[in-house]
């Protein structure tokens, strides 16, 4: 399709992952392509993420070309959502968070000590068993006058703040959900811990229109006050390496984003 024709679908969807659905609709390749598989996509996604220097757009490119000839039917359209970071399914940051924290809440990790029955975190097995179903017409209602159910929402509460907390000084997927298979919600504080070199998230202010309203939220808690300045907030991580004795420096904007060969930083 020429690119007027892509941005009239645009123009008339407003969402790219549609737009990749119905051109791709119109598509027909002489030779089948192998399905994708989840790991040749994560990999796929991996690879365009650490593709830099010259040429790098040209290989992302590539990269994305192969992913969205091989798509077949609703692939497509989530993987060019995946890629311009909408999925526009709800899947935002809190709902992964606290998904991933009632599943271990839930079903504790085979390699987990058994101990961890005990855990604040993890709902125990015989109080999964009392839950009864729910009536329809009246879930909402039924639900919250059951205990059972009352007490496992507590702890699954708990285990989603744990992991929200966690997160938010160490937001790496990656170690997080490594060190929850491993050693389970109890410890993930001590196991996934402020790490240099990975952006914490920062403290981000709320706006306020007037001192009444700060005292409406505070109370009579103490509170200071400071000028906001206009300018760039960033985190620079600096460390020795304990192998090469080479000092490492990365500069982090407010998003998260690695700055470092934008800025020009060196250690130096």
């Amino acid at each position: 399709m020429t690119p007027a024709a892509l941005r009239k679908l645009y123009n008339s969807h407003g969402d790219a992952g549609d737009v990749a659905f119905h051109a791709k609709s119109s598509v027909r390749t002489l030779i089948p392509h192998p399905p994708l598989t989840v790991p040749q996509v994560y990999n796929s996604l991996l690879c365009i993420a650490h593709i830099k220097g010259q040429g790098a757009a040209k290989q992302k490119q590539s990269i994305v070309e192969k992913l969205l000839v091989a798509a077949r039917g609703e692939e497509s359209r989530y993987l060019t959502r995946t890629l311009v970071q909408n999925l526009r399914v709800g899947a935002v940051r809190t709902t992964i968070l606290s998904a991933l924290a009632r599943a271990m809440a839930l079903t504790r990790p085979i390699a987990c000590p058994e101990d961890m029955e005990d855990s604040p975190y993890v709902v125990p097995v015989d109080m999964l068993d009392e839950v009864k179903p729910l009536p329809e017409g009246k879930k909402s209602a039924v639900a919250g006058s059951d205990p059972v159910r009352q007490s496992i929402n507590e702890i699954t509460s708990r285990a989603e703040a744990l992991v929200r907390r966690v997160f938010v000084q160490h937001p790496n997927y990656d170690d997080i959900v490594q060190a929850l298979l491993e050693h389970g919600l109890e410890s993930l504080a001590v196991n996934v811990p402020l790490t240099v070199g990975i952006p914490l998230h920062p403290t981000l202010g709320s706006p306020t229109r007037s001192l009444n309203e700060i005292y409406d939220r505070l109370g009579d808690l103490p509170f200071t006050a400071e000028m906001k300045l206009d300018g760039q907030r960033g985190q620079i991580h600096g460390w020795r390496d304990p192998k090469t004795s080479e000092v490492k420096v990365k500069l982090f904007s407010r998003h998260l984003e690695n700055m470092t060969e934008k800025v020009g930083v060196h250690p130096s």
